[in-house]
């Protein structure tokens, strides 16, 4: 690993530790917090075990606990919510869905926070059953649409002694996904938002996973399109390369460095410039599995 390269890193390492660099008067907002809660999945009879040609009723609730909206996925009879069902060994008999604000079935709800959906499916055996009996895993999965941004703000001054605003701020929006921001020059301490005249600058952008102790978030998150727009500089679209999709399972993406460009002077004693990101995804977390037991009736 090269100098840069070490550099980088260095920077990830202490933004991800602390949440905020920079100097005096550069602030950062970040939220954190639960983002869905998962009540079951329930199986009855409560045993587990079932003879031939016997139903057994499955249940599963799911509350969006974050702060912020989400579309919840479910697919027709809420095959993306019971994900197996072992139809080589039970057909659904019947299918219901609710959520807070609708009795209908659908195909996706949108829950604010606070909002919750309810399922339930009655599964039929119908296929024979060998002296060993059968075992079916039910498999169970809260697929929730969400949408990240970030911003941050950067200064250029054609000096250091020349004025501009103290106050340069960051953000990224709650969720279980947040998007590092950070910009990198030769002018500058190892992340510091302030530059002079003539640096070269980079942008290094970072999908992160948050984790905490109280709420970690546990599951599949599919980031897909992230976009990135600049105002009063311009990002080198052909210094970068930034993905279509980018699949994370925990911890963090690949870094996206960019090259920034404001034309390389400035017509005033400072300028005030900032760098966003935005992208659609969807966090799935697991929940968990069921094991059913078919036993053969001697019949």
């Amino acid at each position: 690993m090269d100098t840069r390269e070490l550099g980088i890193s260095i920077l990830f390492l202490v933004v991800l530790t602390s949440g905020c660099i920079g100097p005096s008067g550069q602030t950062t907002q970040k939220s954190s917090g639960k983002a869905i809660t998962i009540e079951g999945p329930t199986v009855r009879p409560s045993s587990h075990e079932i003879y031939p040609d016997s139903t057994i009723r499955v249940s599963m609730g799911v509350k969006n606990t974050g702060e912020m909206n989400g579309t919840l996925m479910v697919g027709d009879q809420g095959k993306q919510i019971l994900t197996n069902y072992c139809p080589d060994i039970f057909r659904i008999q019947s299918y219901n869905a609710e959520s807070s604000k609708t009795t209908d079935n659908k195909n996706s709800y949108f829950l604010k926070p606070g909002w919750e959906a309810s399922f339930s499916w009655e599964l039929k055996q119908y296929s024979d059953v060998s002296i060993m009996g059968q075992e079916c895993g039910l498999e169970f999965q809260a697929p929730f649409n969400y949408s990240v941004s970030a911003y941050r703000q950067l200064q250029i001054k054609k000096s250091p002694q020349a004025g501009g605003d103290p106050y340069l701020s960051s953000k990224t929006s709650s969720g279980p996904l947040s998007i590092q921001l950070e910009t990198f020059g030769s002018s500058a301490d190892a992340g510091a938002p302030v530059f002079l005249e003539g640096d070269d600058i980079e942008m290094l952008a970072r999908f992160s996973k948050r984790s905490s102790k109280e709420s970690p978030y546990r599951g599949l998150i599919d980031i897909y399109d992230p976009q990135f727009s600049s105002e009063n500089i311009d990002i080198v679209r052909d210094s970068c390369e930034i993905p279509d999709r980018i699949i994370m399972y925990q911890g963090d993406s690949q870094i996206i460095r960019c090259e920034l460009d404001y034309g390389g002077s400035i017509s005033s004693p400072s300028i005030r410039a900032q760098i966003s990101a935005q992208a659609d995804y969807q966090y799935t977390k697991d929940a968990g599995t069921r094991t059913v037991e078919v036993k053969y009736s001697g019949n």
